[in-house]
């Protein structure tokens, strides 16, 4: 079932949930559902058992579906948002991207399930590196460790908070 084709023939929810905007006198909710502390605390707030869903074609579960241009969102103590997982909509241009946690490591994917980054405990790596193009003025202009870039003739590389090195480049 599609996020984007929800309500069509053959659809079986469990449960259906609608704000009521399109009939005369109501208006949009501001949440479909909420979860609230009444004195008693939730351990968990929605959960899955391992076999409550059926697999795909691709044996994954699908938990969540989200229609293009929606996201999770996360946020800190003070209600400020500090993340989001989202899919890009590829009517608009974009590629699709998945994001999935395990073995200790982050992955995203394209929409072809190819990996384009991966972090783990110890390194990252990533299936193809562009490094902005840009010279510095010179060897102590402004830069903060690690930071790298490049231009026809050299790589640069801040070592240290306004130190750059470079080495030259030429053809093999």
């Amino acid at each position: 079932m599609s996020p984007v084709a929800i309500g069509g023939f053959g659809i079986t929810p469990a449960i259906w949930i609608a704000a009521g905007a399109g009939y005369a006198g109501t208006t949009n909710s501001s949440a479909a559902i909420g979860i609230i502390d009444n004195g008693a605390k939730f351990e968990k707030g929605i959960v899955f058992s391992s076999t409550a869903l059926a697999p795909r074609p691709d044996a994954r579960m699908e938990a969540l579906s989200l229609a293009p241009r929606q996201t999770i969102s996360f946020y800190d103590a003070s209600g400020k948002i500090i993340g989001n997982l989202y899919g890009r909509d590829a009517a608009t241009g974009g590629d699709s991207m998945g994001l999935t946690f395990g073995g200790g490591a982050m992955v995203v994917e394209n929409n072809r399930g190819d990996a384009i980054l991966t972090a783990g405990q110890s390194s990252v790596t990533i299936a193809s590196l562009r490094i902005q193009p840009r010279t510095p003025v010179n060897s102590s202009a402004a830069c903060e460790t690690g930071q790298i870039t490049a231009d026809a003739d050299f790589v640069y590389v801040c070592t240290a908070p306004d130190r750059w090195k470079r080495s030259g480049l030429a053809a093999f």
